[in-house]
């Protein structure tokens, strides 16, 4: 059974691109474009990773991350934040509920070795 991945970003193309990234290594995509619609995604159905942009509009993925991790059946959820603010970010982020920082852009196998390092593993 395929693993899902919740993409929260609120950038039509990169969603896209990255959707189709996951997709082609076999992983079935949730999309949501802001931190209101991944906290409402995942209290309907928990996916088994959340990738998430830290600047969006209406909620941005610290606040998100902070709500979600509140939710009992997220604890255990890999949470991943990814930011074009790289590095200085990575403390903020964690302290958030976050697992990891996924520097954008990124690098594919990266990406890969990330998602495998927590849901694959």
């Amino acid at each position: 059974m395929s693993k899902t991945i919740l993409i929260v970003e609120d950038h039509e193309d990169f969603r896209q691109i990255l959707s189709g990234i996951l997709a082609e290594f076999g992983y079935r995509v949730r999309e949501a474009t802001n931190g209101h619609e991944a906290l409402r995604s995942v209290q309907q159905s928990v996916p088994d990773m959340v990738l998430m942009d830290l600047s969006m509009p209406k909620m941005d993925g610290v606040t998100a991350a902070r709500r979600i991790r509140n939710l009992p059946e997220t604890q255990a959820m890999p949470l991943i934040c990814m930011t074009t603010y790289g590095e200085p970010f990575r403390q903020a982020a964690l302290e958030a509920g976050f697992n990891e920082l996924l520097p954008k852009p990124f690098d594919i196998d990266l990406l890969i070795k990330i998602i495998n390092r927590f849901i694959n593993g």
